[in-house]
């Protein structure tokens, strides 16, 4: 007899061990149940379906982001005078106003292992300083950095977490001053880029605290507006990201 085996459930009947033999049920060509006999153990049969385990351990969930830097260290090429340059660049270096940082994004991660972030984020410079101004910023602007970053961290205990991050951005930065009496307003944009490294604790399941040190290269490279060819950032970060 031809058969179609759709699913087999096992049962024992009246086995009084696992070894014996019991009677197992399926379907004959024309679907009419049949008996016949099998090993007692209860077994289900799907069609073969095969599920990678590495994947069925991966875990996505959605990232919100939010973080203050009070530590900013910004690294500029200076002019001796605004009028008149001599050729040469002086470098220069000081602290700033405290940033301000926002994202959204998700994470890819396996339990006690290795996790990516992939994120859209905005970052807020305040009270920047250019080239004509070594320390007492009359000429100054402000940047909104929109940025795409990727996160690689791993697992280095059961709550604390160590990434590097690496990202580019797109900023708006609009300056304005006053020189010689005359006032002096602009704004223009630049393409840049993030590189850091950083440290999450884990609080909460839904919940991690972080640190993060990053370096900002090139943030408004545009001789023709003031602001210096040579314009960097290194900044220290604290915050918090919530997990949905």
């Amino acid at each position: 007899m031809n058969k179609i085996k759709i699913s087999a459930i096992c049962l024992s009947l009246l086995a009084p061990n696992l070894g014996q033999a019991g009677t197992c049920m399926d379907f004959d060509k024309d679907f009419n149940i049949i008996e016949y006999e099998c090993d007692n153990t209860i077994k289900i049969h799907s069609n073969d379906i095969n599920i990678n385990q590495e994947f069925v351990d991966t875990d996505i969930r959605l990232i919100l982001r939010a973080a203050i830097s009070p530590i900013n260290d910004q690294s500029i090429k200076i002019y001796e005078s605004p009028d008149i340059w001599n050729g040469l660049d002086y470098q220069s270096s000081f602290n700033i106003d405290p940033s301000f940082s926002f994202g959204f994004g998700v994470r890819i991660s396996k339990p006690k292992s290795w996790f990516q972030d992939i994120e859209i984020g905005i970052t807020q410079f305040n009270n920047l300083a250019t080239r004509f101004t070594t320390y007492n910023k009359d000429l100054t602007f402000d940047a909104t950095a929109y940025m795409l970053s990727y996160n690689l961290g791993y697992n280095i205990n059961k709550r604390f977490y160590l990434y590097i991050t690496a990202g580019i951005a797109r900023s708006k930065y609009n300056a304005s001053a006053n020189i010689m009496s005359a006032g002096f307003e602009n704004s223009q944009s630049s393409t840049w880029t993030k590189l850091g490294t950083g440290l999450e604790f884990a609080a909460l399941s839904w919940l991690n605290l972080y640190t993060e040190f990053s370096y900002h290269t090139d943030l408004g490279n545009d001789d023709n507006f003031w602001v210096a060819s040579n314009f960097d950032i290194l900044g220290l970060s604290i915050g918090l990201k919530v997990f949905i």
